[in-house]
């Protein structure tokens, strides 16, 4: 791994969840993680195990969220409440999310979520 990426993507993540100061985290019992873990309050994901979270305004309301987890930290239930969670917290609909992997060397064992919003 480069020196500097996990710290790009902390402070990317940091200032993705500073713009959205104010909203309510979900904790329903199906999406909340025990309470000796922090959460993310924006996407529900343990802290522990998500590397990253961008968004892109992409035109006429549209908006792509990228969140970057580490597949052997994440929990299935959380990750897959992630895309609702981040559109709701925005004001946003959900349109639809696709999980990739990211096979990227410098970042072994991270995968990511496309989310759309609008």
């Amino acid at each position: 791994m480069m020196a500097g990426n996990g710290s790009r993507a902390k402070f990317a993540a940091a200032i993705f969840a500073a713009s959205l100061t104010g909203c309510v985290a979900n904790t329903s019992p199906e999406t909340a993680a025990p309470a000796s873990v922090e959460v993310e309050p924006v996407t529900g994901i343990a802290n522990d195990a998500l590397m990253g979270v961008e968004g892109m305004h992409v035109g006429e309301g549209l908006w792509v969220y990228a969140i970057l987890y580490r597949r052997d930290r994440i929990d299935q239930a959380q990750l897959a409440a992630a895309p609702q969670r981040i559109c709701s917290s925005r004001n946003m609909s959900f349109i639809l999310s696709r999980h990739e992997p990211m096979n990227d060397p410098d970042i072994p064992g991270v995968d990511r979520v496309m989310v759309r919003c609008r």
